[in-house]
């Protein structure tokens, strides 16, 4: 008889095995104390992962009919399986949240989650949602739509969240967090023709796992700390733009001044705020004209496709003025300032580490000449 089952329940199985196996991978890369983002999307495979468990309990208990704790286990599997639907579009919500740097603009929003729970909880004796005869035949309540909207209503507030944060996010970042959303679109337009399907959790399931080949991949281009590109990353752009030689660049070299200061009199977690801070300064200033990188500790990159000397003065002079601003917004009892060197790729340059050094040693030449003026 399981013949008949195992077709519609095969898609759900597959998922739930990469789910296990990307939550215990996750779970030992990352520290889960370190980062609220890695809670949250760790919290969202778990969540994901019991769904569809109990989806697949659900239909394996349509076999059964022969013993009472058949429906009255069918009532308890669909009041979790009603109560979680909507937590799972919830934490995905707090995850992009999270993901942007941003904080929900109002505590009332998880309200929703406490009304769907409570009326999935009442359903086992009132039907609210779901009925359960003593034969297991199923039958939709009043309130059957209640987690949908709920769902949907998280999801599409989601959705909201990528498309006003699309700026400060590359293209390629941009399509992974809308299809993660497309997925189950998708999925749930062909499950309402083909009812007999069950596409929806596991096609969430498969957004988790696409996601998280991203967020590896992401991992090895990406500082962890700032989310500008790494040094490795940086070193194969220049590398690539220093042989083809086609297109005119210059580099900048940005040391924070006084970084240790920082570190010392408020602390490292201070310190790795600043060096946030200073990195979307500069992934928001350069975002039309370069690219960022963080080479270590508090050096970063800068590569612009200018070549005229006065165009990047005038970049240096201008980032120099917008800082003060961005200190003012910030309301710091510290300033963040930086230290630059810069200088237009030239032909006569044989390694890339000998054009990188030259820089390296103008952005400290500049680095003196600032210390001597405060001093």
């Amino acid at each position: 008889m399981y013949k008949v089952i195992l077709p519609i329940i095969d898609l759900d199985i597959i998922v739930v095995i990469f789910l296990v196996v990307i939550l215990h991978t996750y779970k030992t890369k990352f520290k889960m104390d370190e980062k609220k983002i890695n809670k949250t999307y760790v919290y969202l495979i778990i969540t994901t992962t019991i769904i569809i468990i109990l989806e697949i309990l659900d239909k394996i208990l349509l076999l059964h009919h022969s013993t009472i704790l058949v429906p009255i286990t069918k009532k308890i599997i669909n009041i979790i399986g009603f109560g979680l639907y909507p937590i799972s579009a919830f934490l995905w919500m707090i995850y992009l949240l999270q993901y942007f740097n941003l904080e929900p603009k109002s505590k009332l929003i998880i309200m929703p989650l406490i009304i769907n729970f409570a009326i999935s909880l009442l359903s086992y004796k009132y039907g609210f949602i779901f009925e359960v005869n003593n034969l297991n035949i199923y039958s939709r309540g009043t309130f059957f739509f209640t987690s949908i909207i709920i769902t949907y209503f998280y999801f599409i507030t989601s959705l909201i969240i990528i498309f006003k944060n699309k700026e400060k996010t590359e293209d390629k970042e941009y399509i992974n967090l809308i299809m993660f959303e497309a997925i189950p679109f998708i999925a749930a337009i062909i499950q309402i023709f083909f009812n007999n399907l069950l596409l929806i959790w596991g096609s969430v399931g498969i957004s988790l796992v696409i996601h998280y080949i991203y967020i590896q991949e992401k991992l090895l281009r990406y500082d962890n700390l700032t989310g500008v590109w790494n040094r490795m990353t940086s070193e194969l752009y220049i590398y690539n733009n220093f042989i083809n030689k086609n297109r005119p660049f210059s580099l900048i070299y940005v040391d924070v001044n006084d970084f240790k200061l920082i570190n010392d009199t408020y602390g490292h977690n201070e310190g790795d705020k600043a060096l946030i801070n200073i990195a979307n300064f500069l992934k928001n200033y350069f975002k039309d004209i370069g690219k960022v990188g963080r080479m270590g500790g508090d050096e970063f990159i800068i590569i612009i496709y200018k070549e005229n000397e006065i165009q990047v003065n005038s970049i240096i002079r201008d980032i120099n003025l917008q800082l003060c601003k961005y200190n003012i917004k910030l309301n710091k009892s510290y300033k963040l300032t930086i230290s630059t060197g810069y200088k237009k790729f030239y032909n006569n340059y044989s390694r890339i580490t000998d054009y990188i050094k030259d820089i390296d040693e103008l952005m400290y030449i500049n680095k003196q000449k600032i210390k001597k003026k405060l001093h």
